[in-house]
């Protein structure tokens, strides 16, 4: 039901300018006055005519004319005698190029003036926000997801664990990624890789799960990829580390800061897939449900180095290959504006067995796209 605030019947012998108390709602790229009710069934003098016209200030202080009308006693339109005129007035919206933000009006009125001589008229003010549900009338954009700093390692020593830190400090409410392949030359099966830690003493999430092959005589391939939001800020070194405390591990890290990255709940889809003896890497359907995320794949495969293709639209990461062990890790990324269903696949330059995952992590969301406007209390100016 449409919220009314009515004026009483005005003796109209001067122009009047009317300020309704109501929003001003922009639903799908157009701007929605409230409605003006214009009732001259109470006009008390035959003959008697007024004209009414809408002012909107722009933002810029100035009001300007949306055209008037003219109505007379017992006369609306060239078909209706009786009953109410409804002023209904829909403006296109124009964002303003540097904030992308739509430009509404900051003011709105409704301006009456005699044209013959002195009359009396009813005016009803309908808020066009309860009038129609226009729902959020600009959801909120999405900031645009930017890598910060990359670093990586691939050791050709085996150890028990690996260190790397950030050439530049992070920064706070950033994420971060941490991809690593860990070749281990005396496992019986029952190692496990640990989650990083870090400096800044960040939890971090696991991507999917762990990928793992035994390569025989007691070496085994690890692929495994973690995630921590809204970071704090300063410089920051990560630990990668296995449940072997033996110095059995050769690690291949990449670690990645990305700004615009959701503070919460980032993570959004994951694949991950493994053939033997191909040359085609496929992790399968990144599927984003949101716009602007940033989708991030990165394999790894036994045998000796050999070469990375890279898909076309994907920047690379990190192209890691110790020859004399297996922890390759091959790891890109790519930024959709749209949510663009996408497989993270590569080539390599002779068949390898090979691991591969693939994910996506929502941008954040920025400010509210839409405006609100609520003017003062509707009265006589």
């Amino acid at each position: 039901m449409a919220t009314r605030v009515a004026l009483s019947v005005q003796a109209i012998t001067a122009r009047r300018e009317l300020t309704p108390d109501a929003p001003v709602f922009a639903v799908d790229g157009r701007v929605y006055l409230p409605d003006i009710s214009i009732d001259t069934s109470s006009f008390t003098e035959a003959g008697r005519r007024i004209r009414i016209w809408r002012e909107i200030d722009w933002g810029d202080g100035n009001w300007r004319s949306l055209g008037a009308k003219v109505f007379q006693q017992g006369s609306l339109n060239k078909d209706r005698t009786t009953g109410p005129w409804v002023m209904h007035t829909r403006l296109r919206v124009y964002p303003d190029l540097a904030s992308d933000v739509p430009i509404c009006p900051t003011r709105h009125r409704v301006v009456v003036e005699p044209v013959t001589q002195r009359c009396n008229i009813g005016i009803t003010c309908t808020d066009v926000g309860t009038q129609r549900d226009p729902g959020d009338p600009f959801p909120p954009r999405h900031r645009t997801i930017a890598l910060v700093q990359e670093v990586d390692n691939a050791n050709t020593v085996a150890q028990v664990d690996d260190t790397q830190a950030f050439g530049s400090n992070v920064t706070a409410g950033n994420c971060i990624t941490a991809l690593e392949s860990i070749y281990n030359e005396a496992n019986t099966g029952a190692m496990d890789v640990d989650a990083p830690t870090d400096s800044l003493t960040h939890t971090y999430t696991g991507i999917g799960s762990e990928q793992e092959q035994d390569l025989g005589s007691s070496t085994w391939l690890f692929l495994r990829g973690w995630y921590t939001l809204n970071i704090s800020g300063g410089a920051n070194t990560l630990t990668y580390s296995t449940t072997d405390t033996g110095s059995d591990n050769f690690y291949t890290v990449s670690q990645q800061e990305w700004s615009g990255v959701a503070t919460a709940s980032a993570l959004d889809s994951v694949v991950q897939a493994n053939a033997a003896a191909s040359t085609a890497v496929s992790a399968g359907d990144i599927a984003p449900t949101e716009d602007n995320e940033v989708k991030i794949g990165f394999l790894t495969h036994d045998g000796s180095a050999t070469t990375t293709g890279q898909e076309a639209g994907w920047t690379m990461l990190t192209e890691l290959d110790d020859n004399n062990t297996y922890q390759m890790l091959n790891s890109a990324y790519k930024i959709d504006t749209s949510a663009v269903t996408e497989d993270y696949d590569t080539t390599l330059g002779a068949n390898r067995h090979w691991w591969a995952t693939g994910f996506s992590l929502k941008a954040a969301a920025g400010a509210a796209n839409k405006r609100r406007y609520t003017l003062t209390v509707l009265g006589v100016g």
